[in-house]
């Protein structure tokens, strides 16, 4: 049987993986290798395997995310016009139940964050699976010619107060403006007691205001030339983590040795990366971020070492992939199989532009990692499964005509 895949698709996925494995290995074992070797202590198995235990978790996870890739595309385990109405109760539960235990075990251990299935080890992050079970959800019930209202409203509220209650503010974002982006292209109507709101304009609105991130330092620049900001502007700590992220993006150098130490250090790390970077594995920035450096701000590391040239090859290609699934959406015909995939360019590209404009304080600071390229083996793990379950609908769609190019 000739099953059809978009190849395109499938090796920029594979570009993207293998640099992200590259550079957790720059970021997190090569200064930490280093360090063990000068000191003499490298023969020792228990230090050399804390020196590649990301690397090897990423490896895992990525040969994980192949083998699920295979079954979904390969084999009929993924016949969603036939399962998929069946298993999605069973899901969306179990999307429940994890958020349930994820929120039970910050009370019980006394959390302040917790986002991990297993919170006190912070181990197995849920958020993968979450986002991947209410992508499949919401796409379901948007491509219904009647839409289903009160369990929409009922199911998402459930998701976004269990997000909330975390607190992931993030990702309650990301599923917020996914539910109005699929409402926008149903050209649906709020209605709020007479009144009726097209949700078209409210699409166009949310859509503006994201277009105004990138003028975001300009903006901030001018507010406070114009003193509608004044430049000794802070929100008080008393607000919690937002208000200090929030401090660090209006001014990043306001508390070097303190609250603003990790975007300072991510600016330090890209000033001197300049143009070409100062060679792979030969930034010494990163050595400063923590356990950040091949997390949240790996993007800098890239920049340090990579160089501006460097970080605009990474971003091209990002961009390449998110232009390829949206040809891919727009030659799906089923307006599931449609809003599935708007979903995953709609994360790739909040993830991406979040990641990398945190680095360079364009926006505040956020956790979301670079989407395979960070590390965050369960992320990486879903969202693998997300292109898989697109590979499929194109393999649905052209199964029957397997001469016509995609």
């Amino acid at each position: 049987m000739n099953y059809h895949q978009d190849k395109f698709l499938l090796y920029i996925t594979a570009i993207l993986a293998v640099w992200g494995v590259i550079f957790i290995f720059s970021a997190y074992s090569v200064p930490r290798l280093a360090y063990y070797w000068a000191v003499g202590n490298l023969g020792n198995l228990s230090l050399l395997w804390y020196c590649i235990k990301p690397v090897v978790y990423q490896l895992l996870f990525l040969l994980l995310g192949v083998i699920s890739y295979y079954v979904i595309w390969k084999t009929e385990f993924f016949d969603y016009k036939k399962n998929l109405k069946k298993y999605l109760s069973w899901l969306v539960g179990i999307g429940l139940l994890v958020l349930g235990w994820v929120i039970l075990q910050k009370k019980i251990f006394h959390l302040g964050v917790n986002r991990w299935i297993w919170g006190p080890k912070r181990f197995i992050i849920s958020t993968g699976l979450i986002i991947t079970i209410f992508f499949l959800f919401l796409s379901y019930q948007m491509a219904k010619e009647k839409l289903p209202k009160l369990k929409l409203f009922i199911f998402s509220s459930l998701y976004i107060v269990g997000l909330l209650l975390q607190p992931d503010k993030g990702t309650a974002f990301l599923f917020i403006t996914s539910i109005l982006l699929l409402l926008f292209f149903r050209k649906e109507y709020l209605e709020i007691g007479t009144y009726k709101i097209s949700t078209s304009l409210l699409g166009i609105l949310i859509f503006f205001l994201v277009s105004l991130i990138p003028l975001m330092p300009i903006l901030k620049k001018e507010f406070i030339e114009l003193n509608f900001i004044p430049s000794s502007f802070q929100f008080p700590h008393s607000l919690g983590y937002v208000a200090t992220r929030l401090n660090n993006w209006l001014n990043p150098f306001y508390d070097v040795e303190g609250r603003s130490y990790q975007i300072a250090q991510s600016l330090y790390a890209i000033n001197r990366g300049n143009y070409a970077g100062v060679g792979y594995g030969f930034g010494f920035r990163k050595t400063y971020l923590g356990p950040t450096a091949h997390t949240d701000f790996i993007f800098s590391g890239i920049g340090e070492e990579l160089g501006l040239i460097g970080a605009l090859v990474l971003i091209t290609i990002t961009l390449l992939m998110i232009l390829r699934l949206t040809v891919i959406c727009y030659e799906l015909k089923g307006r599931f199989e449609k809003f599935f995939t708007l979903l995953v360019i709609w994360q790739l590209f909040l993830f991406t532009f979040v990641n990398a404009g945190m680095a360079v304080n364009l926006v505040p600071s956020k956790g979301w990692p670079y989407l395979l390229i960070s590390y965050s083996p369960m992320v990486i793990f879903f969202f693998i499964i997300q292109i898989a379950i697109i590979q499929a609908f194109i393999k649905n769609q052209y199964f029957e005509e397997p001469k016509k190019a995609f």
